[in-house]
């Protein structure tokens, strides 16, 4: 079987769009623009001003010098980042941190109920493997949603590369700013259906986890 290819910045600025209209395109490229150029502190507002917008929980949640609890905890290294004066090389662990919030969510929010059986399993399963086993309760478009962002966008981003053993270009395991803010806001707005289909608290998701806040 064909390993899919990596997501080019067409077809994740495509996705962005279908998901969450022309604004969220309008508002990535303004707050990358912004970050790059230095200018910290209004890239910070912008993106959780639209952050807000998707509803839940996010970065525009944290406080300054927190992370966030629970399941969200990861998402605040998609914003750590943002607040260095040059985030242009931090893409890929930007997407890294929002694929990791999708394998908690979906571990603490829907194994439980589903997989009870196998649920210490089923923690440890990487993110493709996660969507696929809860595919029955999944309306199509977020199965393939889901499946699109693991298999295209966040295996590129997490896992190590060596030219010498891989059959794929070395430039496919970097992402652009642009793309890594892009691929925060589809995130998010997943991770809010799932949480809806998951039917679990937003209180209790944002609980300890194994003892760790």
């Amino acid at each position: 079987m064909n390993k899919p290819l990596r997501a080019s910045q067409t077809d994740i600025f495509g996705h962005l769009q279908n998901l969450l209209g022309d604004e969220a395109v309008i508002v990535t490229y303004e707050v990358s623009k912004l970050s790059i150029r230095g200018d910290t502190r209004t890239a910070l507002r912008r993106l959780k001003e639209f952050d807000r917008t998707i509803g839940g929980i996010g970065v525009h949640c944290r406080k300054p010098g927190e992370k966030l609890p629970g399941v969200y905890r990861a998402l605040t290294y998609v914003e750590l980042p943002l607040e260095k004066s040059d985030p242009s090389d931090s893409a890929r662990g930007m997407i890294v941190a929002a694929g990791g919030y999708l394998e908690d969510l979906i571990a603490r929010g829907l194994g439980p109920g589903l997989f009870m059986e196998m649920l210490i399993n089923f923690k440890k399963a990487p993110l493709g493997a996660m969507v696929y086993l809860i595919r029955p309760i999944l309306p199509s478009p977020l199965y393939a949603e889901l499946r699109w962002i693991s298999g295209q966008v966040y295996n590129y981003a997490k896992h190590d590369f060596d030219a010498d053993n891989r059959s794929d270009p070395v430039r496919d395991h970097y992402f652009g700013l642009d793309e890594g803010i892009a691929i925060y806001f589809i995130v998010r707005k997943l991770g809010e259906e799932l949480t809806q289909i998951g039917g679990v608290s937003y209180e209790k998701l944002m609980g300890k986890l194994d003892g760790n806040a």
